[in-house]
C-alpha cells in the first residue's frame, strides 16, 4: 500500500491572496499591453501614410442592453472624415481594467465599416486603439487602425467617442 499523500489545505485568506497575486499580474501585463500597442500603431502609421489617408470620427454611444459583463448599444449622429453622417451598433465585453469590442458604423447606402478596438478605463471613460476590420458597399476592402477615447456623459447610458487613425479602401 502506498503512503498517503498530505494535502495542505489552503485557508480562505491565502486562497484570496493567490487570487489577486493573479490579478495584479495580469492587470500589470494589460498596462505594458497598451502602450506597447500605440507605439506599434505608431510606427505602423509612419510606413503606411502614403497608402493610408487620414480618418477621423465623432459619435454618441448609447447602452442599450447588459448581460453581466457584455454591453451593446447604439452610435447616433456621427460624423466621419472621409465619410459623412452615419449611426451603428456596437458590442464589448468588460474585463479587469477594460475591454474589447466591435463597431459596425453605418453610412446608409449598403455602405458599413468594422472596427476591432480594445480599451483601457481612465476616470472620465476610457482609451483605446482599433483596427478596421472591414465592411461593406465602398468599404468592403477597408483596412486602417488609430486611437480612439470614450467619454462618459454624466449618466449612465450615454457619452461621446472619438476616433483618429488612418483608413484605406
Amino acid at each position: 500500500m502506498e503512503p498517503r499523500k498530505q494535502v495542505l489545505k489552503k485557508t480562505p485568506e491565502q486562497r484570496k491572496e493567490e487570487r489577486n497575486s493573479r490579478q495584479r499580474l495580469f492587470q500589470s501585463h494589460r498596462r505594458i499591453a497598451l502602450p506597447f500597442a500605440l507605439a506599434v500603431l505608431a510606427l505602423a502609421g509612419t510606413a503606411s501614410a502614403v497608402r493610408a489617408g487620414d480618418w477621423e470620427a465623432a459619435v454618441t454611444y448609447r447602452i442599450t442592453g447588459q448581460h453581466g459583463q457584455r454591453y451593446e448599444g447604439t452610435l447616433e449622429g456621427g460624423a466621419a472624415n472621409p465619410g459623412g453622417p452615419f449611426t451603428g451598433t456596437w458590442a464589448s465585453k468588460h474585463g479587469a481594467g477594460g475591454g474589447d469590442g466591435t463597431d459596425i458604423l453605418i453610412f446608409g447606402g449598403g455602405h458599413t465599416l468594422t472596427l476591432d478596438f480594445h480599451y483601457d478605463f481612465i476616470p472620465t471613460g476610457g482609451i483605446g486603439f482599433y483596427v478596421i476590420t472591414g465592411g461593406t458597399g465602398k468599404y468592403a476592402n477597408a483596412t486602417g487602425s488609430g486611437l480612439f477615447e470614450f467619454v462618459y456623459s454624466g449618466d449612465d447610458f450615454t457619452g461621446t467617442v472619438t476616433f483618429v487613425g488612418t483608413l484605406s479602401r
